[in-house]
């Protein structure tokens, strides 16, 4: 019987330029064994991978082993992982357009800079580490950094082949990301989207809990599923365009990542 795989295996960071971005994130990247496609490795980009790097790599290494069966072929996995996680300042800033948020306008968000710095270090960073194939770039995003994932579609819409966002949190700035898509979207735009059955309602073991009741009034006030579900609609009326949406049954904010993994890679692995 063949060993399992160990996704720490072939995990390594790399540098990251001292100062800005540099000091806040770690570079880790993953490479797969075995033969490597001609045009090189199919690549997926983990935001916040301090939440999801392991998870992505085993998910990946399991599924590939079959991948008659999974329809997901071996690709290199790197993510971004943020040195201080407790740091939702950082968080914010980076993953945050400067406009929206729960009704009131701010100006915190700085993710125009944050889309230079995936563009102008992190991808060449990789490139330099590794054989990737530069048309077969897939970005993965989750709450605010899936609305990120998405609002970088809408801005260049040409840096990343596909989009996987996980619950985004498209309530920060709605309209305007709606209004990005509407522009891009006829260039053919491939997204997957998908939430979890209970984002807008309390769970049978959260209700009549301590804070329940304006736990439910923000999920309500958020639409996490209706606004996923209807830019994955708005973007799919477009001929060339193929966007999905998943609602999954029994899963929340949090357990969405693990639930949603295994048809998110399938879904970054098509030719």
């Amino acid at each position: 019987m063949t060993a399992p795989a160990n996704p720490a295996a072939n995990l390594r960071a790399l540098p990251l330029p001292a100062g800005g971005h540099g000091d806040d994130y770690t570079l880790h990247l993953s490479i797969p064994e075995g033969d490597m496609p001609a045009a090189g490795w199919p690549l997926l980009l983990l935001l916040e991978a301090q939440m999801c790097m392991a998870t992505a790599v085993e998910t990946m290494q399991r599924m590939a082993r079959r991948s008659d069966a999974t329809g997901v072929r071996a690709m290199a996995v790197a993510g971004l992982a943020a040195r201080d996680p407790a740091n939702t300042q950082a968080r914010r800033r980076d993953f945050a357009t400067p406009g929206g948020g729960e009704g009131q306008r701010q100006a915190n968000g700085q993710a125009p800079a944050f889309l230079d710095f995936l563009e102008r270090t992190v991808l060449p960073q990789l490139d330099e580490a590794a054989p990737l194939d530069v048309a077969r770039r897939t970005l993965f995003g989750h709450s605010l950094a899936g609305y990120f994932t998405l609002w970088s579609l809408a801005q260049r819409p040409a840096l990343f082949h596909r989009h996987v966002a996980l619950s985004p949190s498209i309530w920060w700035d709605r309209e305007a990301l709606f209004a990005g898509i509407d522009r891009i979207a006829e260039l053919g735009p491939q997204a997957f989207l998908a939430a979890g059955e209970w984002e807008g309602e309390l769970p049978p073991w959260q209700a009549g809990l301590p804070g329940s009741e304006s736990a439910l009034e923000r999920r309500k006030s958020r639409r996490m599923t209706a606004n996923a579900r209807d830019l994955a609609e708005r973007i799919a009326r477009h001929p060339r365009a193929r966007a999905e949406f998943h609602l999954y049954p029994d899963e929340d904010h949090a357990s969405i990542v693990t639930a949603a993994m295994p048809r998110a890679l399938r879904f970054a692995a098509r030719p």
